[in-house]
C-alpha cells in the first residue's frame, strides 16, 4: 500500500507524448517526472509568494528605517553594488573588441584597488605613498591583480588624492 497519497488529472495527448519522451531520455518512469515537475512548480510558486510578501514588507511605511535587519541588508547591497562597480570598471579596461581600438583609461580609488587585490585601502595608500617604482613592485606581488601604477590628481595639496591605473 502506498504511503503517499496519488495525485490523478486529465492532460492533451501532446503532454503525455513529452512525459514519456522525457522519461525515456532521462532514464526515469513517467511519473517521475510528472513528480519532479510538480515538485519544482511548488517550490517556484512558494518562492514567488515569499518574494511577494518582502516587497510588500518593505513597502510599509517606515520598515527600513526602523529594522535593524533590513537596514544591515540595505547596508550590505550598496557595498556589494559598490564592488560590483569597481569589477565593472576594471572589466572595462580589459575588454578591446578590436586590436585598432585601445581600451579607454579608467581610474580606480583605493577602496576599488582593494577590492581587486584583496588588501585593505589603507595597505594601498601605504604602498603608493613610497612611491610609483614600489607600488608597482609591489602590486605585481598579487596573482590576479597585474601590475598597477597611479596618478595623482590633485598635486600640491596637502591630502594627496590618487587615482590607480592598470599598466
Amino acid at each position: 500500500m502506498p504511503t503517499q497519497p496519488m495525485v490523478g488529472c486529465r492532460v492533451p495527448a501532446e503532454w503525455k507524448e513529452k512525459l514519456e519522451t522525457i522519461a525515456n531520455e532521462s532514464g526515469r518512469n513517467t511519473a517521475q517526472v510528472v513528480h519532479e515537475a510538480i515538485r519544482q512548480y511548488i517550490e517556484t510558486i512558494e518562492e514567488a509568494s515569499i518574494n511577494t510578501k518582502i516587497r510588500e514588507v518593505l513597502q510599509l511605511p517606515g520598515v527600513l528605517e526602523t529594522n535593524p535587519v533590513i537596514s544591515s541588508l540595505s547596508q550590505r547591497v550598496g557595498e556589494f553594488e559598490a564592488k560590483l562597480s569597481s569589477i565593472q570598471k576594471l572589466l572595462a579596461t580589459l575588454d578591446v573588441s578590436s586590436e585598432e581600438t585601445k581600451p579607454s583609461k579608467v581610474l580606480l580609488t583605493s577602496e576599488e584597488l582593494a577590492l581587486i587585490l584583496g588588501v585593505t585601502p589603507r595597505a594601498v595608500n601605504a604602498a603608493a605613498s613610497k612611491g610609483k617604482k614600489h607600488f608597482t613592485d609591489w602590486t605585481e606581488r598579487f596573482r590576479k591583480g597585474g601590475k598597477w601604477t597611479f596618478e595623482v590628481t590633485n598635486p600640491g595639496m596637502k591630502k594627496l588624492d590618487r587615482r590607480f591605473v592598470p599598466l
